[in-house]
């Protein structure tokens, strides 16, 4: 059984915590940033301070707090905690490991989806989190219009990266990163993870059209 913390001890962890889902983790902990919640206890779980995840030997931190974008950068900026080791509790729905770092971006009443814009913004986002960094390659899943803004936002932050189109041979390269920007993400992603690719090698961008998505 997996050892898990929590991340958020609010409504929606106590719902998760008095579901039959919480039967399938050994939870030893929760953390939260509150410090009137720490050296307390919930269902009888201590909560502690976030500071205090290194103490203990877990496999994943699921985040059951509902601004779970924001922790999560929380936790691998300042905890410096591989982003396959945390996992997202939506809805009644675990993901992960997470492979989609930035936000997606709905756009509501617009009927032009501005691309470069967003796309600029997502790529910062993941060039924050450290995502290019020690890579000579990037190998792109996703259109070529996706190619332009990419490989401009990327001579900008290193000439050393070269970018190309994903192809089955290109599957094995080493020091590469696979950036699927397409709407047929999952797809991609299980295909790479199917050909060998290690979770750490993949980062899923949403820069497809996502007008009229609830």
């Amino acid at each position: 059984m997996k050892k898990i913390i929590l991340f958020g001890a609010g409504r929606r962890c106590k719902v998760f915590l008095d579901s039959k889902a919480r039967n399938n983790f050994d939870i030893i902990a929760i953390a939260d940033n509150n410090n009137e919640k720490w050296d307390t206890t919930l269902f009888g779980i201590p909560i502690i301070s976030p500071i205090a995840i290194s103490d203990y030997e877990y496999d994943y931190i699921l985040i059951t707090a509902r601004c779970y974008y924001d922790i999560f950068g929380q936790l691998v900026k300042e905890y410096k905690i591989k982003r396959t080791k945390i996992l997202l509790l939506k809805g009644n729905r675990i993901e992960g490991p997470i492979q989609i770092v930035a936000r997606f971006i709905f756009i509501e009443n617009i009927k032009t989806f501005i691309a470069s814009f967003i796309c600029r913004s997502l790529l910062e986002e993941a060039a924050l989190f450290g995502e290019f960094d020690n890579i000579s390659k990037i190998i792109l899943w996703g259109e070529i219009r996706h190619y332009k803004v990419i490989s401009k936002f990327i001579k900008k932050y290193g000439s050393r990266i070269s970018v190309t189109m994903g192809s089955e041979s290109e599957c094995s390269v080493s020091g590469g990163k696979h950036l699927i920007t397409s709407a047929e993400y999952l797809m991609k992603q299980k295909m790479l993870n199917e050909k060998g690719v290690e979770p750490e090698n993949i980062l899923v961008l949403p820069f497809f059209d996502v007008r009229n998505k609830t």
